[in-house]
């Protein structure tokens, strides 16, 4: 029977992920002032540890998520995660060297166990054919968004108002708030998440003890390991390819074991994730060289009030805050009519939508004075296309994961999902810095360079929504729909 409601545990869910995305983006933006101002790093060095620590970040969920699948469940694993996160978020603000980057080891390993379990749990929340799926990822798309939205405007009024450590410890609060709400609310699951009936965990008495004991003990030397690897920054490459390659390996490996419909499934969710490196390498221009800019060529003021490049971060999350529950709605609403778009056609609007955001604020750029100077709006509605198109590909992303990804693999390919995410934005960040305008350009100068820049990713985007295009077809048939 059709139903409009989302599940209960949905709600449970979506204010969970937002109190943690809360603490870590407002951690994020604390970060790397932290280290120069506080810690005495170096600027060069403290952007080289934030991408080490942010690479790690966006690796671990998929050794995180094979665990949860196989042996934690997702319940335990979540919970093991936030208390991890929460501890390193009262330590990573103490003045001592030592505690910072332990602390940063616990943010990693705690990361890596919780987010590919939440998004896991859900998956878990719908029935294959529910056709409520899209809509209630993209509402928990909508809480990620809006555990991001405020954090970069509090990050200043908290340093300069009460101190460094009441800024990382108001990320540990909010994680506080979302980890009592989980705890609180976790009947509403019932056995969603729970510990995988093949689990030695499930066993009991000596298996159980001895199991429990081998984890923690593996679990405390990740912690070390990636303590080292972030002290010792010429081993991260190194981490990074291996971790890497286990992955592919890992997911070749089971494509093999899988019976003929799983198996064009999975791969079908190995293909788009592979694909939506593109997306990320264009999503990451909006934090890179859209800020630059607006830095450069962006009118200070709107309707007569003063701004900021700074309103350029907010434009992201705001829009999906707005729109998620609309576009959610549609989901629901074109199924429920019999309407349905399919996965592919979902996904490679996406791509398309992101490509022709580039294009307009390529075409934006006309719109400037004399002097180069362009209003705020021109650029708002640029991005607008550009987070239309993010609405459109990654809740689905998420969605189809937790839909074709086996019940012992979703964790796996979420964190797999991740990690093409985290390639996509480092590719994209260095594009940026090889094509970033010159030193003090003028206005006019900045606006004709990334007049040819925008139009140039608008151009990428394009040429992979082709190919998309040409392979839907193929991949519309692996679904087995």
């Amino acid at each position: 029977m059709y139903q409009d409601e989302q599940p209960k545990g949905l709600y449970l869910l979506f204010f969970t992920i937002l109190w943690e995305r809360f603490g870590y983006y407002l951690m994020q933006a604390l970060l790397i002032l932290y280290m120069t101002k506080q810690l005495g790093f170096t600027l060069l060095n403290s952007f080289v540890l934030f991408g080490t620590f942010t690479a790690l970040l966006n690796m671990t969920p998929i050794l995180g998520g094979i665990l949860a699948d196989r042996f934690l469940g997702y319940q335990r694993a979540a919970s093991i995660g936030i208390v991890l996160m929460i501890l390193g978020y009262v330590l990573i603000g103490l003045p001592e060297i030592q505690l910072f980057y332990f602390a940063l080891s616990l943010l990693c390993v705690g990361s890596g166990l919780f987010r590919p379990s939440i998004t896991c749990m859900v998956g878990n929340l719908y029935e294959f054919t529910d056709t409520r799926r899209d809509g209630g990822f993209t509402l928990f798309y909508m809480g990620i968004n809006l555990g991001a939205l405020f954090p970069p405007i509090m990050a200043t009024t908290l340093v300069l108002g009460v101190g460094w450590y009441f800024g990382f410890f108001t990320s540990a609060v909010g994680l506080c708030i979302g980890v009592m709400n989980f705890f609180r609310g976790k009947e509403i699951l019932n056995c969603v998440g729970k510990t995988p009936e093949h689990s030695p965990l499930q066993k009991g008495g000596a298996k159980y003890f001895s199991s429990s004991l081998l984890f923690y003990i593996a679990l405390v030397l990740t912690i070390f390991v990636l303590r080292f690897v972030m002290m010792s920054l010429d081993l991260t490459t190194i981490v990074v390819a291996l971790i890497t390659l286990f992955a592919f390996a890992a997911i070749t490996y089971t494509l093999f074991k899988l019976e003929r419909v799983d198996r064009d499934r999975l791969l079908v969710v190995f293909i788009l994730s592979v694909l939506s490196i593109a997306f990320w390498f264009l999503y990451s221009q909006m934090f890179t060289s859209v800020m630059i800019f607006g830095q450069i060529n962006m009118e200070r003021t709107l309707f007569g009030l003063k701004v900021t490049p700074l309103v350029i971060q907010i434009f992201d999350p705001l829009y999906i805050v707005v729109f998620a529950p609309l576009l959610s709605h549609l989901w629901v609403l074109t199924d429920k009519n019999k309407r349905r778009l399919s996965l592919t056609t979902k996904f490679f609007a996406g791509m398309l939508l992101s490509a022709l955001g580039y294009v307009i604020l390529s075409w934006c750029t006309l719109g400037a004075d004399l002097n180069g100077i362009i209003s705020v709006l021109w650029i708002g509605i640029g991005l607008f296309v550009i987070t239309m198109g993010e609405l459109f590909l990654g809740p689905i992303g998420l969605s189809m994961i937790t839909r074709f990804a086996g019940e012992n693999l979703r964790g796996m390919m979420i964190g797999f999902w991740y990690l093409i995410q985290a390639a996509g934005i480092l590719i994209g960040t260095k594009f940026s810095s090889v094509l970033e305008v010159v030193e003090d350009a003028t206005p006019l100068v900045s606006l004709q360079h990334y007049q040819n820049v925008f139009m140039t990713l608008g151009f990428i985007g394009l040429a992979f929504t082709l190919v998309g295009i040409f392979i839907s077809p193929m991949l519309n048939r692996l679904c087995h729909e």
